[in-house]
């Protein structure tokens, strides 16, 4: 397992090395099969992935097969991003990303991430995928699905989820800060959830799907035209 500093897995990548990586990386599939002296690979729980840990990506991925790769504590700022990919078993933990995102995400982790701005977040589909402790500030999330994913311990402020699907996903522990979920759903949920009526903002509102779990307070989020349901 890789034990280097965060400060070591992003400064091995030199303006050089990414000059010579970037045309390698940026085609129709990436994953630990790429052949390149400059990109190790990591084993973790017995997984092997393509270690870009770190990395400064400077471009988008369009149409790509993403396997098994490390972009942990990565930037995506300016127009890098990823449009229409399909990921597996990829890990961003701590990463930071500015950037348009859609496509399918499988077994993600994105963990301790920091979205600003996520604006283009687009008819996404995220499956079994962990965002726990992540932190989305501001821009906006639409038409854009979420099952079986962890949302534990995630600051969401200032950010719009419009048109949302969240099936038996997990909110314990997360905040909610001046943000807007309308006109989605919540089906199979992991939690109970007090919010306001906003067209009463004097009257709370709430949906108690199980005695035991955690109630999540919305606070000042905007909850309009959404349901809540114990089943689909």
């Amino acid at each position: 397992m890789n034990k280097a500093k965060p400060t070591d897995l992003m400064t091995r990548w030199t303006k050089a090395v990414v000059r010579e990586l970037n045309p390698k990386l940026f085609g129709t599939s990436l994953g630990p099969s790429l052949h390149s002296a400059k990109v190790g690979r990591i084993v973790l729980e017995g997984r092997e992935y393509l270690d870009l840990q770190g990395y400064p990506f400077d471009k988008m991925f369009i149409n790509t097969s993403l396997d098994r790769i490390d972009f942990s504590r990565s930037l995506f700022h300016g127009p890098a991003g990823f449009y229409k990919v399909t990921a597996n078993n990829c890990r961003f933990i701590r990463s930071s990303n500015s950037g348009p995102i859609t496509g399918k995400f499988t077994d993600c982790c994105f963990d301790g991430c920091i979205f600003k701005d996520p604006i283009g977040w687009l008819d996404n589909r995220f499956i079994r995928c962990s965002f726990e402790g992540a932190k989305f500030r501001s821009g906006g999330v639409r038409g854009s699905r979420f099952e079986h994913c962890s949302f534990r311990k995630c600051k969401i402020t200032r950010t719009e989820f419009v048109e949302c699907h969240f099936d038996a996903c997990d909110f314990t522990d997360a905040v909610f800060k001046n943000a807007l979920i309308g006109h989605s759903s919540i089906t199979r949920v992991r939690n109970n959830f007090r919010y306001h009526n906003n067209e009463d903002w004097s009257e709370q509102i709430s949906f108690v799907a199980n005695p035991d779990f955690q109630t999540i307070y919305f606070g000042e989020t905007s909850v309009g035209a959404t349901t809540f349901s114990v089943g689909r």
